[in-house]
């Protein structure tokens, strides 16, 4: 079984560590996606579990 990378975001290029804001219009549906709607309440907690596994940083 292969060793799986850890993801960090330190393993990563400087270029994949920023964070850029871009304006909702430049965003275009893929055409193939097959859901068409997005439940609010699921959305939010799918958010939620990004923020907390994403932005935790291990412990020195």
């Amino acid at each position: 079984m292969k060793n799986k990378p850890d993801n960090r975001i330190e393993d990563f290029g400087p270029e994949l560590q920023e964070v850029h804001e871009i304006n909702m219009d430049r965003i275009i549906p893929n055409r193939f996606q097959p859901r068409k709607t997005i439940d609010q309440k699921s959305l939010k907690e799918l958010i939620d579990e990004f923020t907390l596994h994403l932005l935790r940083r291990p412990e020195s």
